[in-house]
């Protein structure tokens, strides 16, 4: 069994070296690797971006005088629902979160941020064909309300969990940043 061990770990070293080693000699390696950690590194940076942009607290306006007091702004309905799916995940009971953000997508179908929070439910329990199919709805909500940067902000994380599905996505934005005639 030590034998074993010994003889995989001197491997894996040996080719991590070798892996280094030829990538600091090899040109087209060096380009290969730099184009892939700029490619994620870009979309990355497309999500983060949109999730920011999206989730962030909106900036505080400056209170002016009214000579009636505002009506209170209507929740979404079953907010209660999005309260419990947070806490359940926070307290990593995954079950009740994915119920409870369910239960609050079917309540509010045009929802993002739901489909966004239960995608990355899906993905931080190695469900990446769920997470996928959450984020694709998500997206296509984006497109619909003219969003098209946004819908692009979770391409890479559909091809991750689902490539046709990831195409599919890539289609329907090329096709939203087509001008119509």
């Amino acid at each position: 069994m030590v034998s074993w061990i010994g003889t995989r770990l001197f491997y894996a070293i040996f080719f991590f070296f070798l892996g280094a080693w030829v990538a600091s000699v090899s040109p087209g390696m060096k380009n290969v690797l730099r184009q892939t950690s700029e490619a994620g590194v870009h979309s990355f940076e497309k999500l983060s971006a949109w999730t920011s942009s999206t989730l962030a607290p909106a900036p505080e306006k400056a209170v002016e005088k009214a000579t009636a007091p505002a009506a209170p702004a209507a929740a979404p309905e079953g907010g209660e629902l999005l309260v419990n799916a947070r806490a359940a995940y926070a307290r990593q009971d995954i079950l009740s979160s994915i119920n409870a953000y369910r239960g609050y997508i079917d309540r509010n179908p045009n929802t993002i941020e739901a489909r966004g929070e239960l995608g990355n439910v899906y993905f931080s329990s190695a469900r990446l064909h769920d997470a996928a199919q959450v984020y694709f709805e998500a997206a296509m909500l984006k497109l619909k309300s003219g969003d098209v940067a946004g819908a692009e902000a979770f391409l890479s994380a559909v091809r991750q969990g689902d490539g046709a599905l990831g195409d599919d996505l890539k289609r329907e934005i090329a096709k939203a940043e087509t001008p119509k005639k």
